[in-house]
């Protein structure tokens, strides 16, 4: 593939340009990968932190402590951050392998890697809910919970920012 035939990245075009965010985007970024690799990408990056230290905590703790466990719910998370884990996976192979022109992340392959991280905190998730549970703690709000509505209301803002781009361009 010559450089002739590597497209452009994706433009702002459709988009609003007074926006302050366009003075932060770095030159050859587009709004869209400034908001999916930085803005959507945040509880991920705060999680890997956070998750990590409260992870390597319990793991030098060998107190068991009294608890109850909800196993319903214990095994529908389980699922949650298997299935999540496996889209970032999904979403990291197709970034990969597609061409730029049916899929605006193969553009930046090398940012692309950063959703290994997503893959990550996933299963770092599923890791320390195992670990939890066997100690007989409830889910900590400040790592565990915390990333799951944060996740949440992320994924649904990509959602409607990802609708409004596709409206706008219409």
């Amino acid at each position: 593939m010559s450089s002739a035939d590597i497209p452009s990245p994706p433009s702002n075009q459709g988009l609003d340009t007074a926006d302050p965010v366009d003075s932060i985007v770095c030159a050859g970024c587009s709004k869209q990968a400034f908001y999916e690799f930085l803005i959507f990408m945040l509880p991920i990056y705060y999680f890997v932190i956070v998750g990590l230290k409260r992870y390597l905590a319990l793991s030098n703790d060998n107190t068991l402590y009294i608890g109850t466990t909800h196993q319903n719910s214990y095994h529908m998370k389980m699922k949650a951050c298997k299935i999540m884990s496996g889209l970032y996976l999904i979403q990291f192979l197709l970034a990969l392998v597609q061409s730029p022109e049916t899929n605006w992340a193969a553009y930046y392959k090398g940012l692309s890697l950063l959703f290994i991280l997503g893959i990550a905190a996933w299963i770092l998730s599923l890791k320390l809910l195992v670990q939890e549970v066997a100690k007989g703690l409830p889910q900590d709000f400040g790592s565990q919970r915390i990333f799951w509505i944060t996740h949440c209301v992320v994924a649904c803002l990509r959602i409607l920012t990802s609708l409004e781009v596709s409206f706008d361009r219409k």
